[in-house]
C-alpha cells in the first residue's frame, strides 16, 4: 500500500491563500520576531495568536498546530 505524501500544513494554508489572491508569507517564529527589531515588545511578545492575551472566548483545546499564525504588538521607543 502506498500513501500519497501531503504537503506540510503551513504550505497548504499558504497555497489556499494564494488561490484566493490573498498575499501570505510563511515565517518561522524567529523571522516573525525579526520584524520587531528595534521596537519594544510588551508581554507576551511574539506568540501564536490564540495565546496572545487569551480570554474566555478562546475555544478549549485549541492547539498551536491548528492556529499556526504568530502575532505581536510593539511600540516605537
Amino acid at each position: 500500500m502506498r500513501y500519497r505524501r501531503r504537503r506540510p500544513r503551513p504550505r497548504r494554508c499558504a497555497d489556499s491563500y494564494r488561490q484566493r489572491a490573498i498575499t501570505a508569507r510563511l515565517r518561522s517564529r524567529a523571522e516573525a520576531e525579526s520584524l520587531f527589531t528595534g521596537l519594544e515588545l510588551p508581554d507576551p511578545g511574539v506568540v501564536f495568536v490564540h495565546r496572545w492575551r487569551p480570554d474566555a472566548d478562546v475555544p478549549a483545546g485549541l492547539t498551536d498546530a491548528a492556529v499556526n499564525i504568530y502575532g505581536g504588538l510593539a511600540r516605537k521607543v
